[in-house]
């Protein structure tokens, strides 16, 4: 369901048209957008069947960027690194941790002496590695502060002179690769992500697509909890967890059927 039909639909169950005010300019949906958005978030946080969280997405990289935006990823479970051209071999990073002794060797006085990778011959090459791709990855916390410009980068913040937009904030994770290549490469991160925001008429999510009565209850929930309105909130919440059980349980009837077939 797209996000304009949505948005009726919710004014609809909760009766609160005022969200859609007429202006001068015509119907402003910003509040009611507002209520739809944060119902789309709580479930997010609520919901464990892995077909709803888990995600992919592919990333270009560019020459000597080394610092990796993951727009709504929380989570990070793979990375693998393949030239942009799709020839050669995907290989998977191996993730660097805060507390081994590889994080600490990028991150203090040999950081900047361990060599960087530089296309060779048509194909990557480099450190032993196949095409040379960054062989591993730290996951990040990214804060756009000015004031740590000059400074390396810690396990929770990242220096401002790599950031490329000012939108960075605490709520966004990255990546940083190791070593620094000098070439171009995509990577596929796979992981939990939350759902894309809806802002436009025609947008979508999981949601809105798969569950939008489940949707419009989490848009009604987050009204009357702005309003104080515990009996209201009660009965939305006890109505959405029910309906987030039942989705649960078909997301383990999956995982149970998957695992117990006989190959053969």
């Amino acid at each position: 369901m797209r996000l304009k039909d949505l948005r009726q639909q919710f004014v609809e169950v909760s009766g609160r048209y005022d969200l859609l005010e007429e202006t001068d300019e015509g119907r402003s949906t910003a509040k009611a957008d507002f209520f739809i958005n944060a119902g789309s978030r709580m479930l997010d946080q609520k919901v464990t069947a892995k077909h709803v969280q888990m995600g992919v997405i592919t990333i270009f990289v560019p020459p000597d960027m080394q610092t990796v935006q993951l727009p709504n990823c929380w989570q990070v479970h793979e990375v693998w690194g393949m030239p942009p051209d799709g020839s050669g071999v995907r290989r998977r990073l191996h993730e660097v941790r805060e507390n081994s002794y590889f994080h600490g060797f990028f991150h203090h006085a040999h950081r900047h002496a361990f060599p960087s990778y530089k296309p060779h011959h048509g194909f990557y090459h480099g450190m032993g590695y196949p095409y040379g791709i960054p062989g591993h990855y730290a996951v990040l916390t990214t804060r756009n502060e000015k004031q740590l410009e000059d400074l390396r980068a810690l396990s929770a913040n990242v220096p401002a002179n790599y950031m490329e937009t000012g939108e960075w904030n605490s709520s966004i994770i990255s990546l940083e690769l190791y070593p620094k290549f000098h070439g171009q490469f995509d990577i596929e991160v796979k992981g939990k992500f939350f759902s894309p925001y809806l802002t436009h008429d025609d947008d979508t999510n999981i949601w809105s697509q798969a569950y939008p009565m489940l949707l419009v209850k989490a848009a009604c929930y987050a009204l009357e909890t702005v309003y104080r309105n515990t009996e209201g909130a009660r009965d939305w919440l006890n109505s959405i967890q029910m309906d987030l059980t039942d989705i649960e349980q078909m997301d383990v009837e999956t995982d149970v059927r998957r695992f117990s077939v006989m190959e053969g």
